[in-house]
């Protein structure tokens, strides 16, 4: 069998890439070393002078990659730091909201218990010769009274309309039960 015959020439930088065996953009960065082969006068490329430079000037060819590579891991680093730096504001953020609410919680609750301790005190005499049912309505009713004074402490202090303080109202039914209002019982 025969030695297939390899080409002197090129006829483009396309049959170039193919027959010198490298991709486009290695070849066009071969091409724009200093004293990189040109091609001849009729524009034909000389293929073995191509490859035979390329092979002595890889180590040229490695150095913008590594370049590159360093670019890329500093860029990553950059990112990394920034993402950390994102991260801490944002964890100062959550605390920051964090202290607020708790805030005006522990407010809440002090008014709600200050209310809860005086309703004996309060609702005693009235409750003197009342029946059960009557008793019920009356504790029920202060109850609620101090339940909506201390909602209402909140969205004072939060500066938030009913509507973006996303609670969900109970409603008692005919046993005393109470129930979800917009929810189904099972």
């Amino acid at each position: 069998m025969k030695n297939a015959r390899r080409p002197r020439f090129a006829q483009n930088k396309r049959e170039l890439c193919r027959l010198v065996g490298v991709s486009h953009p290695t070849l066009y960065r071969v091409l724009a070393l200093p004293n990189a082969p040109r091609p001849r006068h009729d524009g034909r490329w000389p293929v073995a002078e191509i490859r035979r430079f390329a092979l002595r000037e890889a180590r040229k060819l490695e150095g913008p990659k590594e370049r590159d590579q360093l670019q890329n891991e500093l860029l990553n680093l950059k990112i990394r730091r920034a993402s950390q730096e994102l991260s801490g504001f944002e964890q100062g953020i959550r605390d920051e909201i964090t202290k607020e609410f708790l805030a005006a919680l522990k407010s809440c609750m002090a008014v709600l218990v200050t209310a809860l301790r005086k309703m004996p005190a309060e609702l005693s005499g009235q409750f003197a010769g009342m029946e059960p049912m009557a008793i019920y309505t009356a504790w029920k009713t202060r109850l609620d009274q101090v339940l909506e004074d201390c909602g209402e402490t909140l969205r004072d202090r939060a500066k938030l309309d009913d509507d973006e303080l996303n609670v969900i109202p109970f409603k008692a039914n005919r046993n005393g039960a109470t129930a979800l209002i917009g929810v189904k019982s099972a």
